[in-house]
Formats: C-alpha cells, sequence, structure tokens
C-alpha cells in the first residue's frame, strides 16, 4: 500500500505527550485530506481507545525486556472509503490471558449485541481492579463497521505481541 494512504503511524514507547502528538497528527491528516468530521470522530475514539490499551498493558519496563522489533505501535490506512486502525504492543502472557478472553467473547458478538452489552457496561458501572469498566473494547466495538481482528504471538516465556486491527468508515 502507498504512503498516500497513510494517515498516521508511530511505533516506539507510548507515554501521554505522544498521545497528545498523535491526535493532533490525525486532526491535521484528517483536515488536509477534507475528510468528514464524523469519520474523523470514529477514528479518532478508536485511536484513543486503542493507545490506551497499550498505555495499560505496555509500561517502559516491558519494552525493555524485549526486542525492539516488539515495540509498541500504531497504524492508521485509509482504504476506498474506510479506515483501518491497527495497534500492537508487548504484553504479559498473565495479562493477555484476560484481554484474549474479553476479545473472544466481544467478537462473537453482532453489532445490535455489541451496543446492549455497551448500554448495561455504562448502566451498571462495574470497574476492573485496572480501572477501567472494560469499556474500551466495546467502544472500538461500537463504532467498528466490522469484526475486531486480533492476534496474539509469542515473544518469549513471558510475553506475546498483541495486535488488534479495526476498519471504521
Amino acid at each position: 500500500m502507498g504512503t498516500e494512504n497513510r494517515i498516521l503511524f508511530y511505533k516506539g514507547i507510548i507515554e501521554y505527550k505522544i498521545v497528545n502528538s498523535l491526535i493532533k497528527q490525525l486532526q491535521d491528516e484528517f483536515s488536509k485530506r477534507s475528510l468528514p468530521i464524523q469519520l474523523y470522530k470514529k477514528a479518532l475514539v478508536a485511536m484513543i481507545e486503542m493507545l490506551e490499551n497499550i498505555y495499560k498493558y505496555c509500561d517502559a519496563g516491558c519494552v525493555e525486556k524485549i526486542d525492539p522489533k516488539y515495540l509498541p505501535e500504531i497504524d492508521i490506512r485509509k482504504e476506498g472509503d474506510k479506515f483501518i486502525l491497527m495497534a500492537a504492543n508487548p504484553i504479559l502472557v498473565e495479562s493477555g490471558k484476560a484481554l484474549h478472553e474479553k476479545l473472544k467473547e466481544l467478537t462473537k458478538f453482532n453489532h445490535a449485541e455489541v451496543l446492549e452489552v455497551y448500554k448495561k457496561t455504562l448502566m451498571n458501572g462495574m470497574f476492573s481492579d485496572k480501572g477501567g469498566a472494560g469499556l474500551g473494547l466495546l467502544e472500538i466495538a461500537r463504532i467498528a463497521s466490522g469484526q475486531i481482528t486480533y492476534s496474539f504471538q509469542p515473544i518469549d516465556a513471558e510475553h506475546e505481541y498483541y495486535t488488534i486491527q479495526v476498519s471504521v468508515n
């Protein structure tokens, strides 16, 4: 795919100052290309949720212990009338187990079921030990124009490389 289709790409440690820079870059690219504001909002929400997951599951200590080719990354590309958002990061195998189960369950739902679970989660306000109510992945699924795809690639005995991809239009 040509670079003219790339909206945003970053590979490295994710910190809040980087997140702010990426948000600005996304806004600038959508503005420069005169893309619809509704599409920008969907891409922005999905990107922020993906970046928050990277931030939550991958600290600097995690990155220091593994090969640099497994640094966290975010990639947003335009393909026809849709945008493909992909995020990847190293994750502890132990943390990956719960995340894998959440994703496996989430990808079983159709769009109407995702909306129903999202509403119930909002209403119940049940928070996990990491501080979230599990809304991030639900938010991504809610605005996605198709299924979430994901994978967990082994890195070593303690880590795996988690990748999530979604399209919005």
